[in-house]
């Protein structure tokens, strides 16, 4: 199904990296996460920022207000950088087929 067709929607990924980095602070971050169901993946990763979440909107005017809100609620965001999609590939691939496989 091509849901472009059917409705004009956003994915939008941010990188979040939080000002402090105790066990209740990761805890915290990923309970009040699950309450925005614009937040569709949130996924804790290594390197340069501490979580990358996928949101699904229906325009850059939405994702606005959700990281508002996300960001009124004290959660210890120190920064956070937004990468909109431009296009999307086919979410399988040949190396997901072949992982999955195993």
């Amino acid at each position: 199904m091509n849901v472009a067709k059917v409705t004009s929607i956003v994915s939008v990924f941010t990188e979040i990296m939080l000002h402090d980095h105790r066990r209740e602070d990761f805890v915290r971050f990923e309970a009040n996460v699950r309450d925005f169901d614009e937040i569709t993946e949130c996924h804790l990763v290594s390197g340069g920022y501490d979580y990358l979440l996928k949101f699904v909107v229906k325009d850059i005017g939405h994702y606005q207000e959700v990281i508002e809100r996300l960001l009124d609620r004290n959660l210890g965001i120190e920064k956070y950088f937004s990468y909109i999609v431009i296009r999307r590939r086919s979410s399988s691939t040949g190396a997901s087929r072949q992982v999955a496989d195993r």
